[in-house]
């Protein structure tokens, strides 16, 4: 059984994230806050090595517990840089503190994170390879260091979205691969169900990106075979619809 070529096969631990987490969607707040943690202390580093230390780090911040950790003093920050099984790293450490208080903010602002996330992605889960940072990355990452965050720029953050589902990435010699399909719901959690082949040039892009109104689109080409019934911003058909944005409706689900 194949794997992505990143996978360490001599790691179990990075074997079972791998088949079983890694681009899997969850968007569940907690899920979300300790991944976001997680990711901050990889900058610089492997994530094989943050994973190795994950369950290290949960003990060692109090199990994710964001009000516990917005509420870190000096003696816990010392602590911590006395912890030899986490990655001691002062800026890193003090940004999760700071970055906990901006998270607990936008939860209270939007309700919780991931609709802070759905406001760039709009139910949108993105399928390509061999990229490091795209649109959507570079969106959320000046969003979050404009309200303050540190240590999220747009591979941290294109990382992250991976880790938890947003962008699916597995290559294309792996057993979890796909292709093909981008899958949304609109506003009443009807699922719709948008296809685009192959970019008719034949060139080796991406078929489909992410734009922030939730529109679709291929890279400068026309998509050449598209379902759909009617336009999701302006309510009339493709052909006047400038973003190209589709929606399926129910008698054509």
């Amino acid at each position: 059984m194949k794997r992505c070529k990143w996978c360490n096969l001599k790691n179990k631990l990075y074997v079972k994230y791998h088949d079983e987490e890694w681009c899997k969607l969850n968007l569940d707040d907690k899920y979300l806050f300790e991944m976001l943690i997680l990711e901050s202390f990889q900058a610089g580093l492997s994530w094989e090595c943050v994973l190795n230390k994950r369950e290290s780090f949960r003990k060692a911040f109090d199990n994710f517990d964001i009000n516990k950790i917005c509420n870190y003093d000096d003696n816990k920050i010392q602590e911590l840089l006395d912890n030899k099984n986490i990655i001691r790293n002062k800026s890193k450490i003090k940004a999760v503190i700071n970055n906990s208080k901006i998270f607990k903010n936008i939860q209270n602002e939007y309700s919780s994170f991931h609709n802070y996330l759905n406001t760039f992605r709009k139910n949108t889960i993105i399928y390509e390879t061999d990229k490091t940072t795209n649109e959507l990355s570079d969106t959320i990452s000046k969003d979050l260091q404009k309200r303050g965050m540190k240590f999220v720029g747009s591979t941290i953050i294109y990382s992250y979205l991976q880790a938890i589902g947003i962008i699916y990435s597995h290559d294309e010699e792996c057993f979890l691969y796909k292709k093909g399909e981008c899958h949304m719901q609109n506003e009443t959690n009807m699922e719709i169900k948008i296809i685009v082949e192959n970019c008719p040039q034949n060139h080796k892009c991406p078929a489909v990106k992410i734009c922030p109104t939730g529109a679709l689109s291929q890279n400068g080409f026309e998509a050449p075979k598209i379902n759909y019934s009617k336009c999701i911003k302006c309510g009339k058909c493709s052909s006047f619809c400038p973003r190209k944005a589709l929606v399926l409706d129910k008698k054509n689900k």
